[in-house]
């Protein structure tokens, strides 16, 4: 989807600096679970009201939180979801996180714990999963267009619903990093089936800390013997 802003605007033109006013808003449910209902949250959104087509402000969502949304949750221009708990659900109809625009405005996505669901794509955001944190992405063909995702944690996963491994392994490998460092099946990252038509991603612990833990296990069997 393409926006008149990102038809007008080209590299090395003036651009208005959005991003260093954004707004904060942080998750209070306080009238439904709708994202999109502008009491939900604590603060205010740029330009007074949240529009989920142009989400350019933080939204911080936290333990316990339970949000849901039908459609499009497009963070750009710097737009990011800070979540560390609870869940983003999205459906029925189709919709994503992030979009395509003609000249890339990319969003960020920080998210340490919780879960996303319902969404079929993600599109022109960086995306930093780590924690304890399950994303599932119901798209197939390029449900991760134009994005980084960099995992910092074995135990946050992906699971492409309609992507197998093989198409994982052609259309996004070289999308994803671990801890910072390229992605390489087998080394740092584990794709594997789902056991139908998709995939489970995650990285693989590093030798060092699969040594530590080794380790542990040891001293802690010696003091038993004792």
């Amino acid at each position: 989807m393409f926006s008149f802003k990102s038809l007008v605007l080209t590299a090395g033109a003036f651009t208005l600096a959005t991003t260093a006013n954004a707004a904060v808003l942080t998750w209070n449910g306080s009238v439904d679970s709708e994202f999109s209902t502008d009491a939900n949250w604590t603060g205010t959104a740029t330009g007074g009201s949240i529009d989920t087509m142009d989400l350019q402000d933080t939204y911080v969502v936290a333990d316990g939180d339970t949000i849901v949304h039908n459609g499009f949750l497009q963070f750009r221009d710097g737009g990011t979801l800070d979540m560390t708990g609870g869940s983003i659900t999205g459906g029925p109809d189709f919709g994503g996180i992030g979009v395509l625009e003609l000249v890339d405005s990319l969003g960020n996505l920080n998210i340490s714990g919780g879960t996303i669901s319902g969404f079929y794509f993600i599109a022109e955001v960086n995306a930093n999963i780590g924690g304890d944190a399950q994303i599932t992405l119901l798209g197939g063909g390029n449900p991760i267009n134009e994005t980084t995702v960099n995992l910092t944690s074995n135990d946050a996963s992906i699971h492409f619903t309609s992507e197998t491994v093989g198409a994982f392994t052609a259309e996004h490998l070289s999308k994803f990093t671990v801890n910072g460092a390229p992605a390489v099946i087998g080394t740092n990252l584990s794709v594997v089936s789902d056991g139908a038509s998709g995939s489970i991603v995650n990285a693989i612990p590093e030798p060092a800390s699969i040594a530590i833990l080794g380790l542990g296990g040891m001293f802690s069997l010696a003091r038993r013997k004792k």
